[in-house]
């Protein structure tokens, strides 16, 4: 579902990296990477991403997301930040060419870029290590 409109899907085919789905009575054929967090999708016409949020907020309780990975193989076409560099949740930090799409790889945390470990115009694996961003220190304000 979408807000409120809903949709039947229902799955005809799974292969590694392709699924033949029924669409409200249409058969597509999309090509898929799941990261077991989020589902790229690469239609005909569109291309679709879901993420599970179901998880999420037991991974900001345990301060993730400094350590910036790989979600899928593929191009690492470009890297958007140097060392040094303030980020805030939600900023674009690298473009990741896979399935014939471009992915943003965007920040999870507000921080600064402490590590860039990989290299645009390298190909890398899923999980491989692509920047570290050290996060913010929240201030504590005390009653005086």
């Amino acid at each position: 579902s979408a807000g409120e409109d809903g949709v039947a899907v229902d799955l005809i085919s799974l292969t590694a990296d392709r699924a033949k789905l029924r669409v409200d009575g249409r058969t597509i054929e999309a090509i898929y990477y799941d990261d077991h967090r989020t589902l790229y999708l690469a239609l005909p016409k569109r291309s679709l991403t879901v993420t599970d949020l179901t998880g999420l907020s037991a991974l900001e309780d345990a301060g993730g997301g400094g350590t910036v990975v790989a979600p899928m193989h593929g191009l690492l076409l470009e890297i958007l930040v140097e060392t040094g560099t303030r980020v805030a949740r939600g900023d674009k930090l690298a473009v990741l060419e896979a399935m014939k799409m471009q992915h943003e790889i965007l920040a999870e945390i507000d921080g600064t870029v402490e590590t860039i470990a990989a290299t645009a115009g390298k190909q890398i694996a899923a999980d491989d290590l692509i920047l570290e961003i050290v996060a913010d220190e929240e201030s504590e304000e005390t009653d005086s």
